[in-house]
């Protein structure tokens, strides 16, 4: 892919954008927009549009015209997208047959759905009066056009930026959405060694229109000459499309990343705490503490879902991409710490999701001493993780906050637990217990995890005599969603 007409292809890209047109898509892009994408030409042996080809939009997002940069020579030829024929004609099998036959030399680009169905098809007109010689720089670093773009592309229907500073978004936010999700994959696929690289990557991609400094550390992360044209590319189709951070999706750092099965387990043992709190209408704007942060992905899906006051989390793993968050959000603070700094931190929230390290284990003496729960449990040598995380997290809650805590269900059901169950349930108000099979949380470990989510008492608040308890064989939407309704229905007729 990275043959020379592929890094003219990118110059000339990039000088498209420093001319102040919009919506440039790279083919190679273009084409993953769509499954079913096919560039094909019945009768014709000019050459076929390449990866590195570009096509141009028009205002709506409607593809207006391609430029073809020939591979042997310093030259482009631009393609007039003349003909546009709808799904329904196609179908009947009238206008699109006709067209084709009337001019069959004409290149055509067709758009399918999933199931193989042709939706739309472009006929490109190829322009050779508009053909243009491209002039690379000596270092091959830039590019001149012999021909005045600025009048060939605004005749075909490609757009400028608005004088105002605001750049148009020129795809509708599905296809922006993929878009994105082909960008996160690229880097992933040509250009990362590690998820760490790829989240340097990333965040210098959204930063680079912000700060001038960003284009000489997104270009030091380039392995190649090529890497460096295309991260440029995307860096301004981000800018252009206003794309934020918090529109990654958790398919897209998956793409990006390449999350393990632990962080995709704990990832939806996450989710349904979050829809468990939605369904509790639970306030936004909140003080959100998470201790045990596994990934990237958790924080976008808790700054999305409950748009936190102040946001903490702490993490024996490296960050990849909290720091684009941190620049954003001033109250959002992401540390790396071991576990032991992070049972005796201390930060005040109003919510707490805890998701701890199961089958771990403290054995230090003077750290086990600090913790009331440990002086119920009698005279033992180790105490599991997730049980001083959970005096952990009850000593950070604000009084009336919330705790969604999982748990082995061994902590449910052990008699060695019996002590501080009997606490919780006199100083907490426990508001429901959900229950998980083996294996479905963590399909390696072979053991149940459950999820208690309790409030802290505050002055004058009394006990509810009703626990809500749910258990949740699969993790298809039907059934989730009718736990959650059934669990919506108790709290109403308990007064919750």
């Amino acid at each position: 892919m990275y043959k020379g007409n592929f890094k003219k292809t990118g110059l000339l890209v990039n000088h498209l954008y420093d001319l102040g047109f919009t919506g440039i898509i790279w083919a190679s892009f273009f084409r993953g927009l769509s499954p079913g994408i096919k560039f094909s030409n019945n009768n014709s042996i000019y050459i076929f549009p390449k990866d590195s080809d570009v096509v141009l939009l028009g205002g709506s997002g409607v593809p207006v015209a391609m430029i073809n940069v020939l591979e042997m020579d310093d030259l482009a030829q631009i393609y007039r997208l003349e003909t546009k024929i709808d799904k329904e004609k196609n179908e009947s099998g009238n206008a699109g047959n006709s067209k084709q036959q009337e001019n069959d030399s004409l290149l055509s680009l067709e758009f399918f759905n999933k199931n193989d169905v042709l939706q739309k098809t472009y006929a490109l007109e190829p322009l050779h009066f508009k053909t243009i010689s491209l002039e690379l720089s000596k270092d091959g670093t830039s590019v001149n056009t012999s021909s005045p773009l600025n009048e060939i592309l605004p005749s075909l229907g490609t757009k400028k930026r608005k004088l105002d500073g605001k750049e148009p978004a020129l795809i509708d936010k599905s296809c922006n959405t993929e878009y994105l999700n082909l960008i996160c994959r690229h880097i992933r696929v040509h250009s990362c060694k590690n998820r760490g690289a790829a989240g340097k990557i990333l965040a210098a991609l959204f930063r680079f229109p912000q700060e001038k400094d960003q284009e000489k550390i997104l270009y030091s992360l380039a392995d190649e000459p090529q890497d460096r044209i295309t991260y440029r590319y995307c860096a301004k189709f981000i800018n252009e499309t206003g794309f934020d951070v918090l529109d990654l999706s958790i398919e897209q750092l998956d793409n990006l990343l390449g999350f393990s099965s632990v962080e995709k387990e704990n990832l939806r043992g996450f989710g349904f705490a979050l829809d468990m709190l939605r369904a509790d209408r639970v306030e936004h704007k909140e003080k959100v503490y998470i201790p045990f942060f596994t990934s990237d992905a958790l924080t976008l899906e808790v700054v999305r879902k409950l748009q936190p006051s102040e946001l903490r989390c702490y993490s024996k793993a490296d960050y990849v991409i909290a720091d684009i968050l941190a620049d954003k959000y001033e109250k959002y603070i992401f540390a790396k710490k071991e576990i032991e700094e992070i049972l005796t931190a201390k930060y005040t929230a109003d919510l707490i999701i805890s998701y701890p390290p199961f089958k771990e284990y403290i054995t230090k003496e003077d750290i086990l001493k600090k913790f009331f729960f440990y002086g119920l449990m009698g005279d033992r040598k180790k105490v599991e993780v997730e049980v001083l995380a959970l005096e952990h997290c009850l000593d950070n809650l604000a009084p009336g906050g919330r705790l969604l805590a999982f748990v082995t269900n061994s902590f449910l059901t052990s008699l060695r637990f019996q002590s501080i169950r009997e606490k919780l349930m006199r100083e907490t108000a426990i508001k429901a217990i959900i229950s998980f099979p083996p294996s479905m949380l963590h399909p390696h470990w072979g053991y149940e995890v459950a999820l208690i989510y309790l409030e802290k008492l505050s002055p004058g608040k009394t006990i509810p005599d009703h626990v809500f308890m749910g258990k949740i064989d699969t993790f298809e939407p039907a059934q989730i969603k009718n736990v959650l309704d059934d669990y919506t229905k108790g709290a109403e007729c308990s007064g919750q």
